[in-house]
């Protein structure tokens, strides 16, 4: 009977070590294989990869997918939804912002706790009538600014934006509305 320690190193980055397996029955104490053993030992190291766990957590607006166990290394992707109505502002991790993309896929080094933020949108709506284009119309997160434009078609010339009432606003194809978006608007 002897005394010997036996080191394990892992082979690749991402695994770690969960302990020897004998190839006969022996006893543990602290991890080494106790005195008594009086016959050839073979000792096989024991690996498992580390995995991590990735949560989403959503707020009033949405809904989210992603969650779940990953190998280290291994790419996660979470999606965030909108809800009609919402519009998805970004991925926030220990309160600060990650991604504006509702798709967003990364690396995974260690635990995530990812959350879904959403915001009530308002939409703003632009209709051409009568030989032209409009573009700028869209969901907007409260109080953002948008750029509404109009293109004439040949033949026709632009003679202005109007409002949900039918009042005129504007005689400039490109129009920056002069307010923060609060409210669905049509224009």
């Amino acid at each position: 009977s002897f005394d010997t320690a036996i080191t394990a190193v892992p082979q690749r980055e991402g695994y770690i070590f969960k302990g020897w397996k004998a190839d006969v029955e022996t006893a543990y104490v602290d991890g080494k294989i106790s005195a008594g053993v009086y016959e050839d030992v073979v000792l096989t190291a024991q690996w498992s990869r580390d995995c991590f766990t990735v949560t989403t957590v959503t707020t009033t607006g949405g809904n989210t997918a992603g969650d779940g166990i990953y190998d280290n290394g291994e790419t996660a992707t979470v999606i965030a939804t909108a809800n009609e109505g919402y519009i998805f502002m970004g991925w926030y991790e220990d309160g600060e912002l990650v991604s504006t993309e509702a798709s967003y896929s990364f690396t995974v080094i260690s635990n995530r706790t990812l959350t879904a933020k959403f915001a009530t949108c308002y939409t703003v709506t632009t209709i051409a009538q009568n030989g032209g284009t409009v573009s700028g119309g869209g969901q907007y997160e409260p109080n953002a600014t948008a750029t509404i434009t109009a293109e004439a078609n040949a033949g026709y010339y632009f003679v202005g934006w109007y409002d949900e009432d039918n009042e005129f606003v504007s005689s400039d194809a490109e129009y920056n509305l002069p307010f923060k978006i609060t409210e669905n608007r049509n224009f």
